[in-house]
């Protein structure tokens, strides 16, 4: 059950008892999600004065929710000292970059009473926020595809009634790349002269708070979560949790299907997902409470192409986002971490495609199922396996084995003491090292070409010469050390984590 203190700043804000009150009384952190941030009801933990990190008065890296782990690696940046480069990474990966976005936002149109409108954005326009918020979808029949994309308001068709202040749109440090910014969307909000709810200027009032999104490729594992994952962040920014909300998705019509993976929505709402275009064309629309979520590409965003500070590993936002996920949809953890005679779970992912096979899998199969203290599975993760029972195996893994591949973001979901082995990562070396670093896992990949063969009977017409469409066959004695080895680091994980 979410208990909330909602605070200042027009009724946007809502904030959790530890961080408006973290001097105050037992902490509440921990227990807005359930088991997302203390295991097993551990009260212990929940009566801990935790933050999340970016509460006001939560500075000290001692009662952030986890404290990353730093070595004096220099690698591109340089840093005064390991804690200087810790910071570094919190506030450009971890819950840090929630205070950022909190800190960047600028008010574009201000409300003078309790009635008026609101309006407020991040500096790159990757976030924003409004009350009383004003969309005339009137005028678009000359237009029936794309209108939504470009440009799709006019002078007065976007705003709400409040003193608008044009600054915080021309000084913008937008990029204009759709996926990236609400610029286009946005840019001509404007003052207008009327209450759009109050003097009856709205076709349909929406009550509910809405979060707008433009999605990335709902068919790829990996560019769909940045979609789920800044829709987090963004509750984050908002704070607030509330799954009694809507998620319009800023489309002209309804997709066909939101595929598989479209399953994860219900750890976000308990509404349907509406299609801006289908449901309110032809009509203005007002909301009395709009959230622009964060975007899956933005410039120095989270997730996708994150430039990672050199020597640092874990955050605490994709711990958390673990928790979260597994909380809201109802997955359990089976394993019983005090029996130390469990064996230790390995999944070898299966790729259904031409591509980046492992040519001799049969062979590393049977190896496997030959390692002592360990249960082998073969993952075939299709659109014949509903996306929530590829979750439960996850979490329920403690190794995950797969070629180059968005398979390979199955990751988010395993437990904290597990690790992952990119077999090989085809000359993109970074994607998913830098996925782990982020999740707290151990990564592993292959490291002795002289152990590899590349064979590729039908290679890709264009893109022949991309390591990423050929196959491979590894030498199996190699392949088990790693396998081995990652084995013993799980074990002595596991023993960290009960302790």
């Amino acid at each position: 059950m979410e208990r909330m203190l909602y605070v200042f700043i027009l009724g946007l804000f809502q904030c959790f008892l530890p961080y408006c009150m973290s001097d105050a009384g037992p902490s509440m952190f921990g227990k807005h999600f359930g088991g997302e941030v203390c295991e097993n009801d551990d009260l212990s933990c929940q009566n801990k004065r935790h933050c999340w990190g970016y509460e006001k008065g939560c500075a000290d890296s001692s009662r952030w929710y986890l404290k990353p782990e730093c070595n004096d690696e220099q690698g591109y940046q340089r840093f005064k000292s390991v804690d200087e480069k810790m910071h570094a990474w919190w506030r450009t990966a971890d819950f840090g970059f929630v205070k950022k976005v909190q800190d960047d936002l600028a008010t574009v149109c201000e409300a003078h009473d309790q009635d008026d409108s609101s309006f407020m954005c991040s500096n790159n326009m990757a976030y924003c926020r409004a009350k009383n918020l004003y969309l005339d979808l009137r005028n678009h029949s000359s237009d029936p595809h794309g209108w939504l994309k470009e440009n799709p308001f006019k002078d007065g068709q976007i705003g709400g009634h409040c003193h608008y202040n044009p600054s915080a749109m021309t000084n913008t440090k937008a990029h204009r790349m759709s996926l990236s910014t609400w610029i286009v969307q946005i840019e001509k909000y404007s003052s207008l002269s009327f209450h759009p709810i109050n003097d009856g200027h709205c076709d349909v009032i929406v009550e509910k708070p809405t979060y707008f999104m433009k999605l990335d490729a709902t068919v790829n594992l990996y560019h769909h979560f940045c979609d789920y994952f800044n829709l987090y962040l963004t509750f984050h920014v908002n704070g607030s949790f509330s799954k009694d909300i809507n998620i319009v998705l800023w489309e002209e019509s309804r997709r066909n299907s939101l595929g598989n993976f479209g399953a994860t929505w219900p750890a976000f709402t308990d509404n349907e997902i509406i299609y801006l275009g289908e449901a309110y064309r032809d009509k203005r629309v007002c909301f009395k409470e709009a959230i622009f979520a964060l975007l899956p590409r933005m410039v120095f965003g989270l997730f996708y192409n994150t430039p990672l500070v050199p020597g640092c590993f874990k955050t605490g936002l994709f711990k958390a986002f673990n928790r979260f996920l597994m909380e809201r949809l109802d997955i359990k953890q089976e394993k019983n971490i005090t029996d130390i005679d469990e064996p230790i779970r390995i999944g070898l992912l299966s790729r259904g495609t031409a591509y980046r096979q492992i040519l001799n899998q049969q062979e590393i199969e049977e190896a496997l199922q030959g390692l002592p203290g360990t249960k082998f599975e073969v993952l075939n993760y299709n659109w014949k396996m509903p996306f929530l029972d590829q979750l439960k195996t996850s979490h329920n893994l403690d190794i995950f084995i797969g070629m180059h591949g968005a398979g390979l973001t199955h990751m988010l979901f395993m437990p904290d003491w597990a690790a992952v082995f990119e077999v090989y990562n085809c000359g993109d070396e970074n994607c998913y090292k830098d996925l782990a670093r982020l999740r707290g896992l151990n990564y592993y990949t292959w490291e002795n070409e002289e152990k590899l063969v590349e064979r590729t009977e039908n290679k890709h017409d264009k893109y022949g010469d991309n390591l990423k469409f050929r196959n491979f066959a590894f030498d199996v004695k190699e392949f088990m050390r790693i396998v081995s080895n990652m084995v013993e680091q799980v074990k002595k994980n596991i023993r960290e984590y009960k302790a």
